[in-house]
């Protein structure tokens, strides 16, 4: 699909999301989204904070784009529901979850735990050695590095103690600097620390996105919220080279494309074209529309999109998946309802 003019992407598609015994799904935000381990078109969700107080969101979810199915599947051992939290598909079909917030106890998830989903769609723990200076966090974002195990963990807000729970803040939390990036090697199991090198740094935020370039080493920062506050940063758009240990500034424009926002989501699709939906803009408003930017020329492709409806009111958490197509041809898009966008 090539965007010229002012043509309008709003092809939608809203998704079954009944069970198979036909219950209805309940809604969700910030939960962690994959795409499925097993290669087949479709996402996995996981955790999340959902409507009227329901929060049994200690399961998987499966989608599969092609049969359009639903599939649950329930941790083993029971692992806490979480919140604000990322998921990342390595090369070796597995899914890695790591963090958030805890709903049983006020305070983060313990740090040492990674809930892993494997390529055969089986759910299990793994405990690791994390360092005893550091803490677990929520609203923060991964990316795979290029070597396809290394996964990077950037920003988010942390409990203080060496208990993790919560301090007096920010409900409890603090914010952590951009320069400190937490670095997990899935082959080993083993933690690391980086402090970015160079004198440009992200300000501190939560509820951002970072995005692995096919091709590259550089892992592509967006948005994200201002600590304290309801408003997005001023300086949403960065790049991190994963072998220079450097970030560089994006500069785009406030007032083009997507712009300053917060709790959306990001899609990389045909390995150039981001695509920047839905989320909490500048002005505060949840917004329903999506823009495309060519990672390539640091632009923004011309044209907006947008479903045309007030369904997504209100805004989930940092969902980041890698664009994956379907035999009929739809990229699947995790909001607070499952949609489709037709490509």
């Amino acid at each position: 699909m090539n965007v010229t003019g002012n043509e309008q992407l709003d092809s939608w598609i809203v998704v079954d999301y009944y069970d198979k015994e036909r219950k209805p799904l309940p809604a969700n935000a910030a939960f962690a989204v994959s795409s499925q381990p097993d290669g087949s078109p479709g996402m996995m969700t996981y955790g999340g904070d959902g409507a009227n107080g329901v929060r049994d969101f200690g399961t998987a979810l499966f989608y599969n784009a092609d049969a359009g199915s639903w599939r649950t599947l329930r941790s083993k051992p029971q692992s806490r529901y979480t919140v604000e939290v990322p998921a990342v598909l390595d090369n070796n079909q597995t899914v890695w979850i790591w963090g958030g917030k805890s709903h049983d106890q006020d305070q983060v998830a313990e740090p040492e735990t990674m809930v892993v989903v494997d390529r055969d769609q089986e759910m299990s723990t793994r405990e690791t050695v994390f360092p005893a200076d550091l803490y677990g966090r929520r609203g923060h974002s991964a990316a795979l590095g290029a070597d396809g195990y290394t996964i990077y963990y950037f920003g988010g807000l942390k409990g203080t103690s060496e208990r993790r729970p919560l301090d007096n803040s920010y409900f409890g939390f603090n914010d952590i600097s951009m320069d400190e990036i937490l670095v997990f090697d899935t082959h080993n199991l083993t933690w690391t620390k980086r402090t970015s090198n160079g004198s440009i740094t992200p300000s501190p935020r939560y509820l951002h996105t970072t995005t692995q370039i096919p091709g590259t080493n550089t892992i592509l920062l967006y948005g994200g919220r201002r600590f304290g506050t309801k408003d997005p940063v001023d300086d949403f758009c960065y790049m991190y080279d994963t072998e220079s240990n450097e970030w560089t500034k994006v500069d785009l424009s406030a007032s083009v494309g997507a712009g300053p926002r917060w709790g959306h989501s990001a899609v990389l699709y045909e390995n150039n074209r981001l695509f920047i939906l839905f989320g909490v803009n500048i002005d505060g408003v949840a917004t329903d529309d999506f823009y495309v930017l060519d990672v390539n020329k640091k632009q923004w492709e011309k044209g907006v999109g947008g479903m045309n409806t007030h369904c997504c009111s209100k805004s989930g958490g940092a969902a980041i998946i890698q664009g994956r197509r379907s035999k009929s041809g739809v990229i699947v898009i995790a909001v607070m309802m499952i949609l489709l966008l037709v490509v």
